[in-house]
């Protein structure tokens, strides 16, 4: 049965999902672009897509780190160990390239977009944005599957996420976001 806590913590790991997985395809389109407007427009994009990925898969000790909604046990008769393994499954990877990709999207965060470290010895390297959109669908598929198959103690939030979620998967997002990066790319196209 999911706790109160568990069911805010799905939901804000929804949102930060979505919002990285916006600012991902975002930022495919405005790449490449030539006048200054655009090229911090994407760096901005690309910023928030990394920041909202190491919210919800960054450090355990962020408080709203995806394993944190098993701290009390398996849900649906899913694990935080399953979840790791249908993360890397997803980008088509075992678990030392997993854990390199997750260091340096952490280190890109850590060391430029929060912190800057500017004086380090290397520049971090800016993830593949791809990979952060990619981890963020799987995810939503794995708290919908919870969300479907689990009891709550709060049966009217329960009812309003599971609806939510049930009803906006990732294909329907996507296609959401598809006509919406067809709209940027019309203001690129007419602002080059």
């Amino acid at each position: 049965m999911l706790t109160k806590d568990q069911l805010d913590l799905l939901w804000v790991v929804e949102f930060a999902c979505q919002r990285c997985i916006r600012a991902g395809k975002y930022f495919d389109v405005a790449s490449g672009t030539q006048q200054n407007v655009w090229a911090f427009t994407q760096n901005c994009y690309g910023g928030i897509c990394v920041i909202h990925w190491c919210q919800v898969f960054g450090a355990r000790s962020e408080p709203t780190h995806y394993s944190h909604l098993f701290d009390m046990g398996n849900l649906a008769q899913i694990t935080k160990d399953i979840v790791a393994e249908r993360l890397r499954a997803a980008l088509g990877m075992n678990d030392d390239q997993y854990h390199a990709f997750w260091k340096g999207v952490k280190g890109a965060r850590d060391g430029y977009l929060v912190h800057h470290e500017f004086l380090a010895p290397d520049s971090p390297k800016f993830p593949d944005t791809d990979l952060l959109v990619k981890t963020c669908l799987a995810m939503r598929t794995v708290m919908r599957e919870i969300i479907e198959s689990e009891s709550a103690e709060d049966a009217k939030l329960h009812g309003d996420i599971r609806h939510f979620m049930s009803h906006y998967t990732n294909e329907r997002f996507l296609s959401e976001i598809g006509h919406e990066t067809e709209a940027l790319k019309q203001t690129l196209s007419n602002k080059k």
